[in-house]
């Protein structure tokens, strides 16, 4: 979908996908594209197949070996089902729901392993009671920061500044990012009132 929203300039939606039980190598998926996008039959030697169209959308199929490097099938084979994919300009958004927080590491550290630009946009946390039977909702949406600031935020947890004891202090991340020690603490100062504002729910 990826692929073919960057060669067609167009969005892709709702991937759907089945399995031959007699061939499990082979796999068969569809996804939707407004129907005044007319696609290519071919794109990057996969051939595409028009199977419907209601008007409003366009139903195209295609046929790939399966693969466990496919984000998707990274995804589920730790048991979290992939709840909606699309593909705009060349990026594949996927969402799915992890049952807990181990989960969510192995997910991300396996698609990461095989895709490394993957980016994490959006945490949601369940309203489902914790042990002390309290209940809490986290949210943060990643946009919110600017480009700095996430690379601020990346740079610190990957030297360990945030450790304990530090991996780095301030001045040696900052001489990473090749700025002012002073210049990084308003950064990070910044993003991390962005990302308590999303815990505490507070502005």
């Amino acid at each position: 979908m990826a692929r073919v929203s960057a060669a067609e300039d167009v969005t892709a939606y709702s991937m759907s996908k089945s399995v031959d039980p007699h061939a499990p190598k082979h796999v068969t998926e569809e996804f939707s594209v407004p129907a005044v996008d007319e696609l290519s039959e071919e794109i990057e030697e996969t051939e595409l197949e028009k199977t419907f169209t209601d008007g409003s959308s366009a139903i195209y199929r295609f046929e790939r070996v399966s693969d466990r490097n496919c984000p998707c099938e990274c995804i589920e084979q730790h048991g979290s089902p992939v709840v909606d994919v699309r593909g705009e300009r060349g990026t594949l958004y996927v969402v799915f729901h992890a049952a807990d927080r181990e989960d969510l590491r192995q997910v991300i550290e396996t698609v990461g392993e095989f895709h490394p630009q993957m980016e994490v946009r959006r945490l949601v946390q369940s309203r489902a009671e914790d042990e002390d039977g309290s209940k809490s909702l986290v949210f943060f949406d990643k946009s919110v920061l600017t480009d700095r600031q996430q690379q601020v935020l990346t740079t610190a947890h990957e030297l360990g500044y945030f450790d304990h004891p530090k991996g780095a202090n301030a001045g040696e991340v900052a001489d990473e990012l090749d700025i002012a020690t002073a210049t990084f603490i308003e950064h990070l100062s910044a993003a991390q009132r962005k990302l308590l504002n999303s815990i505490l729910d507070t502005e």
